[in-house]
């Protein structure tokens, strides 16, 4: 089975994993009008096109809950077959956090062209922001990280965990104010979260770094490199397991373009990567709890309230407007979702035409959501991770 997303993280022990996850869930589905209880395990059938199965387990001494949403007819590329989202939580260690998106087979599409690009899901942004995650020892964070001098420790022991699945990107300031680099970055590692971290590096902080990992592993000016896990800076051959994306590539590509190239190769690299071996125990207990629920009567349901045709995989493209702040950005990334799913990697002149398309819908929603919520202010945004690290620069 293709997985054209997938990512896989720890949680710290002592969290609500389990309660946070139906909370981000619910909220997403329900921009998305699917508007069933995310906490009543069943099967719930919205359309022929559309069925969710809410799944809860406590086996071993863990609270297990799994949401799916399936697509039985879905066949275009750039179309999800399957969204997934597994939590695990134990009340003695870390738990997990398990989120796969999953695209027609190739015999079930219209057309034999390559799986679309699938953008990283809205509760799994929201969730990385309000839970302390982890990629092996490597903090997960949902934006990307400032490195003063005083944490460069850190961000060697980043480099060095070979605990991690995903990448760690490491960003060079000397070409760009530190606002601009934010400002670029952010929209550079939009499609990065759950896969991979980017941080960046403080002036003060950047030779520092370079003299510590050596000129082989080092950053040049004005570019990212794409540190893989285990960096042993020892190894003669090693530096050649660690791309650049070189300056005149980032000069010369927009910002989104930019996260659709870092993002394609870590979902390859994410979906290659063989999940541990309680994981998939679990994973078959589920899916015979899945099976077992096909053939059982579905739970009652509110119906919910159209506010627009469903499209033709069964997602409502335009649900009811956002009344808050919370409301308001979760609708933002689905329409970024969508955007990305129809334009990423498909056009003739990429790079032009990808900017204007996301600047243009941007700008109208934009605008659209002003007159409707005029009072309402968008929320700061926490990007902190319990490390040290902070999200602004100084």
């Amino acid at each position: 089975m293709a997985v054209a997303y997938r990512s896989f993280l720890s949680v710290d022990q002592g969290q609500s994993l389990v309660d946070t996850v139906i909370e981000h869930v619910g909220r997403w589905a329900a921009a998305k009008a699917a508007t069933i209880p995310t906490a009543s395990p069943g099967r719930y059938t919205l359309g022929h096109n559309d069925i969710i199965t809410v799944l809860t387990e406590n086996s071993d001494g863990a609270h297990v809950y799994r949401w799916s949403r399936l697509h039985p007819s879905a066949h275009a590329p750039s179309d999800i077959k399957r969204a997934t989202i597994t939590a695990v939580e134990y009340a003695d260690k870390a738990g997990w956090l398990w989120t796969e998106l999953v695209p027609p087979a190739v015999t079930d599409r219209a057309h034999p062209w390559p799986a679309g690009f699938m953008c990283v899901p809205g509760f799994l942004r929201s969730l990385i922001g309000a839970l302390s995650c982890y990629d092996g020892r490597t903090p997960a964070a949902a934006e990307p990280q400032w490195v003063s001098s005083s944490h460069l420790p850190d961000l060697m022991d980043y480099l060095a965990d070979e605990t991690r699945r995903g990448a760690v990107f490491v960003a060079s300031h000397e070409v760009s104010s530190p606002e601009a680099l934010e400002t670029w970055a952010l929209q550079a590692s939009w499609e990065l979260v759950g896969l991979g971290t980017m941080f960046l590096l403080e002036p003060a902080a950047e030779p520092a770094f370079n003299e510590m990992v050596g000129m082989a592993h080092a950053v040049r000016p004005g570019t990212v490199r794409t540190y893989a896990p285990n960096v042993t800076l020892d190894d003669p051959a090693d530096p050649q397991r660690h791309p650049t994306l070189s300056r005149p590539k980032i000069e010369s590509s927009h910002a989104r373009r930019i996260a659709h190239i870092l993002g394609m190769a870590q979902r390859d690299h994410a979906a290659r990567a063989p999940l541990p071996e309680y994981v998939n125990e679990i994973d078959a207990l589920l899916a015979e709890k899945e099976r077992l629920a096909e053939d059982m009567p579905a739970p009652a349901r509110p119906i919910p309230e159209q506010h627009g045709a469903p499209s033709h995989n069964g997602w409502s493209p335009w649900p009811q407007a956002p009344h808050s702040a919370q409301d308001l950005q979760t609708e933002n990334a689905r329409l970024r979702e969508l955007l990305d799913q129809h334009t990423g990697g498909s056009t003739h002149n990429p790079d032009d035409y990808e900017a204007a398309m996301i600047t243009a819908i941007q700008n109208l929603f934009d605008q659209w959501m002003m007159h409707r919520l005029a009072r309402v202010s968008r929320p700061a945004t926490n990007g902190h991770v319990d490390s040290g690290l902070s999200p602004g620069a100084g």
